[in-house]
């Protein structure tokens, strides 16, 4: 079998190709994506590289004077 590359199956395969990449762009650029994105980014688990304690407390300890 071979399959000649005349007219028609060149617009065949780039009325495929136009067909996907519509497609792909419609759901990648959507309202309903663009919220999707926005609810990923803002719930996404906050990570904290401080070495120290978060809250220092400025509390006197009382010292042993034994």
């Amino acid at each position: 079998m071979r399959i000649v590359m005349d007219g028609s199956y060149l617009i065949l395969c780039f009325l495929v190709v136009m067909g996907l990449g519509l497609f792909l762009g419609m759901v990648a650029f959507s309202p309903n994506a663009r919220l999707r994105r926005r609810r990923r980014k803002s719930h996404s688990p906050l990570i904290s590289r401080g070495k120290g304690p978060a809250i220092q407390l400025s509390v006197k300890v009382p010292k042993d004077d034994t």
